[in-house]
């Protein structure tokens, strides 16, 4: 069985690579920032951990990433999907959370859009929506320059930039705090799930 600190060193790994790749998306159209932590009303852990979060005029990409490797299969609406027999949370549902955090912050309904990236070349075994997106990294900034409809305008981007930027918590003892919490939370579904 993997470690805990060999599983969280891959999940940093990945969300480093997936920054450098969003880093190729061009500056003048796309602002990129990442492993954003916000405080959350809404969610059990009071806190919400985005791992990228994309703003153009094009909308408002809200990115989950997953460094797995193997074969996973799941439905959209499963809370649980399988890599090679071991049970994760569904990212789908995770992503979901974050965009209506977002799309509650600011208003906003369409222009949130929100993806899963997995940076792996991945078996997927999917039954998703058609609106879900679920890509692997080589299809990542193509997926995101695809949508060319201007929905945000320069004024509330810019205002949304800020206070995204401004809310952002970075704080190392809050992120080990969220970190803490989530694996409990993870731990309390794994445990409801065998009964």
């Amino acid at each position: 069985m993997q470690s805990q600190l060999s599983k969280t060193f891959k999940g940093w790994l990945g969300e480093k690579q997936i920054a450098w790749l969003l880093n190729k998306l061009p500056s003048d159209k796309y602002k990129v920032i990442n492993c954003i932590l916000l405080r959350n009303r809404y969610s059990k852990c009071s806190i919400t951990n985005i791992d990228s979060i994309i703003i153009s005029e094009y909308g408002i990409f809200v990115i989950e990433i997953k460094n797995w490797h193997g074969t996973l299969f799941g439905d959209c609406f499963d809370e649980m999907w399988t890599l090679n027999n071991l049970e994760l949370y569904n990212p789908l549902r995770q992503n979901y959370c974050h965009s209506q955090l977002i799309k509650q912050l600011f208003n906003l309904n369409n222009e949130v859009i929100p993806i899963i990236v997995f940076v792996n070349k991945i078996k997927l075994n999917l039954s998703i929506k058609d609106t879900d997106i679920v890509v692997t990294s080589d299809k990542l900034l193509d997926t995101i320059t695809s949508f060319k409809t201007r929905l945000i305008d320069s004024e509330d981007l810019t205002k949304i930039v800020e206070t995204i930027e401004e809310s952002n918590i970075n704080s190392f003892v809050s992120r080990i705090k969220h970190i803490i919490v989530v694996k409990k939370h993870i731990k309390q579904k794994q445990m409801i799930n065998k009964y």
